[in-house]
């Protein structure tokens, strides 16, 4: 499962999961873009506002670093432990069980975490400046 985007409404979340993929991939709302691979690093840097990661240990501290809050989707091994430190944490929120999220949750989350004053915002830039070494 992957996460699609997010549109204009929060009903716009949606999640491809099996057969009919390429039929809903030709429903994306015009302002998501699709990629089948990216620079991750890049996007995280200079494009993202809320980074949307299976919270797997190197996604999590690349996040850290370019200071972007995190939804996790954790998927499995390290990754449900990671997510929960996400949230306790406080750098971003968590859905343990990512296919029981319902659209209205997932858009209230990043909603949330997008907010240039969020709390979750001010923590992760405190971690990714100690994580490069500066001050926190």
């Amino acid at each position: 499962h992957c996460f699609l985007g997010v549109g204009n409404q929060a009903d716009a979340l949606d999640f491809l999961d099996g057969e009919d993929d390429e039929q809903r991939l030709a429903q994306v709302p015009a302002n998501v873009t699709l990629r089948t691979t990216v620079q991750q690093v890049v996007m995280l840097s200079k494009h993202a506002h809320v980074f949307v990661t299976h919270a797997g240990f190197n996604s999590l501290q690349e996040s850290l670093i370019a200071g972007v809050p995190m939804l996790a989707l954790p998927q499995g091994v390290d990754q449900p432990t990671n997510a929960a430190r996400i949230q306790a944490s406080g750098w971003g929120a968590a859905f343990q069980k990512p296919m029981e999220a319902t659209p209205a949750e997932l858009a209230a989350a990043l909603r949330e975490l997008a907010a240039e004053d969020s709390l979750q915002r001010v923590a992760v830039a405190a971690a990714g400046a100690e994580l490069r070494g500066g001050e926190v």
